[in-house]
């Protein structure tokens, strides 16, 4: 009886470790979470108020071996990028979908849905022009004739 008791708990063990490494697998690979208190900017690139402003369809992606889904992803100060996705088998952004920079090069765009990971800088916003500077007309009198 002692014998089959000691079989059973090591059964039981091996299967809560094999259940757990599975779990711990799967958790892994699931986007990230927004982390808190990022910064406004990173790498010169604006951490919020991103947006998904195209879907470019499946492609060659360079330094990935395998085609990747593509996407350019926009933002109102003038920013454009391509990026791909990630997690193949999660579900992509649709455009429009708001997105953040959470590190230098990879964007979350949802809880469930892929990240992407920026390729390519297409568009920098346009630098506001310098101030110029205003000629003020000052009175200077004129010296007294002799």
């Amino acid at each position: 009886m002692k014998r089959y008791l000691l079989f059973v708990g090591a059964i039981l063990f091996l299967i809560g470790i094999i259940a757990a490494s599975i779990y711990f697998q799967s958790v892994s690979k699931r986007p990230r979470p927004l982390p808190k208190n990022l910064p406004l900017q990173i790498n010169d690139l604006p951490v919020y108020e991103w947006y998904v402003c195209e879907v470019l369809g499946e492609g060659p992606v360079p330094g990935v071996p395998e085609p990747r889904l593509r996407f350019r992803v926009c933002h109102d100060e003038g920013w454009q990028i391509l990026a791909y996705c990630l997690q193949p088998n999660w579900p992509a952004p649709e455009v429009g979908a708001a997105c953040a920079l959470i590190d230098g090069d990879t964007f979350w765009c949802g809880e469930g849905i892929q990240n992407l990971r920026q390729y390519a800088l297409l568009q920098t916003p346009t630098p506001s022009p310098s101030p110029t500077p205003l000629i003020t007309p000052t009175y200077t009198p004129t010296p007294p004739s002799p």
